[in-house]
């Protein structure tokens, strides 16, 4: 299968990277940083922004699945990254009629889910991640509305640790 894996230099997205070519998938990255990978004939990596529409164009133009992981990294100012994303997104497949599958990567705390944190939770998102859940909720509701085959996931709690498969 030929995914694309966008925002897949660190994080969630260049560990979903290492797990489809563990799988062996064609895997076509785009991502503003270089990419600490061992080079292979099953990995494209291309690198440029998901908010430029030739980038993204190119990079989704033979998926057959989109995986969208794109993260700020431990920066807590206020962004648009994720609503400008998906603004753009919906434009390009309005103009393609794409009907490829995405699968995007928010996180707990975004949308409605963020009624269910704890209160300790809620204040660490009302004083500290407050903008950036607000542009990953944004983004949410843009894609939700739109005409895109999709599907938004919310992790909860994170680890840098090796993988156990137990959810």
């Amino acid at each position: 299968m030929n995914i694309t894996i966008i925002g897949a230099s660190a994080g969630v997205g260049l560990e979903t990277v290492k797990r489809a070519l563990d799988r062996n998938h064609n895997v076509t990255t785009l991502s503003r940083s270089e990419i600490n990978l061992p080079s292979t004939p099953k990995l494209t990596m291309l690198k440029g922004s998901a908010t430029n529409k030739a980038d993204l164009k190119n990079a989704i133009e033979k998926a057959a699945a989109v995986i969208v992981a794109l993260g700020t990294g431990k920066s807590m100012k206020p962004t648009t990254l994720y609503s400008d994303f998906a603004k753009l997104l919906v434009e390009v497949q309005t103009e393609t009629n794409t009907q490829i599958p995405f699968l995007i990567v928010t996180g707990f705390g975004a949308g409605e889910s963020g009624q269910y944190n704890g209160f300790l939770m809620k204040l660490f998102f009302k004083f500290l991640l407050k903008d950036v859940y607000a542009d990953k909720t944004k983004m949410e509701e843009l894609v939700s509305n739109s005409k895109l085959k999709w599907e938004i996931v919310r992790p909860g709690l994170l680890k840098d640790k090796p993988l156990t498969e137990k959810y």
